[in-house]
C-alpha cells in the first residue's frame, strides 16, 4: 500500500550482493513531493577479507566496492610486509574478492640469548612467543625468568642471570 501523506517516510533496503547508492530514505514533503532522489542499488563485492594479521587502511565511505576496486593492508603489530607479495586485494569481474595471500608474516626474534648455569625454554621465536629461564641446582636467577617477543622483532628486557 502507498502511503504518500505529509511526513510520511520510505526506506529502501537492497538485495544480497548489492550496495546502495544514495541516501536510504525519502520523506513526504507538505508540497506532496518526495525529498531527496531515488537510490540505486548496484552490484558490489561484500565487505573486504577480515584477516587476523593486517587491517584495512581505508574503505570508501559509500561501503560500494564495484568490480576492479582494490583495497589496501597495513599490517598489524608483530607483523611486517613480505616485500614479494601484494597487500592488496581487488573485486574480481563475478564480485568476489581476489584471494588474498600472506603478504604480512609474523616477527622473528632469532633465538634468545643462553645464559650461563642455567637453560631456557622457548615456545617459538616469533612474535608473543615466550622464553622461560631456570637455573641449574645450586643457582638462582637475579631477574624476571620470562622474556617475550616484542613487535620489534627483540626479546623484551635482558636475559636472566644465574648466581
Amino acid at each position: 500500500m502507498k502511503d504518500d501523506k505529509f511526513e510520511s517516510k520510505a526506506f529502501f533496503v537492497c538485495n544480497d550482493g548489492y550496495r546502495l547508492v544514495g541516501d536510504s530514505s525519502r520523506e513526504c514533503m507538505e508540497d506532496k513531493t518526495w525529498s531527496g532522489s531515488v537510490p540505486t542499488c548496484q552490484r558490489s563485492c561484500p565487505d573486504p577479507p577480515v584477516l587476523d594479521y593486517a587491517e584495512v587502511i581505508e574503505l570508501p565511505e559509500d561501503q560500494y566496492f564495484p568490480r576492479e576496486i582494490f583495497i589496501t593492508y597495513r599490517c598489524l603489530p608483530g607483523y611486517k610486509y613480505d616485500l614479494f607479495l601484494s597487500p592488496t586485494v581487488q573485486c574480481l569481474e563475478d564480485f568476489t574478492w581476489s584471494g588474498t595471500t600472506l603478504f604480512c608474516k609474523k616477527v622473528d626474534c632469532g633465538d634468545p640469548e643462553r645464559i650461563k648455569n642455567g637453560k631456557i625454554q622457548v615456545t617459538g621465536t616469533d612474535f608473543g612467543s615466550i622464553a622461560v629461564y631456570s637455573c641449574n641446582i645450586g643457582y638462582s636467577l637475579t631477574e624476571n625468568s620470562h622474556r617475550k617477543c616484542t613487535a620489534d622483532g627483540v626479546w623484551e628486557g635482558n636475559p636472566p642471570q644465574c648466581k
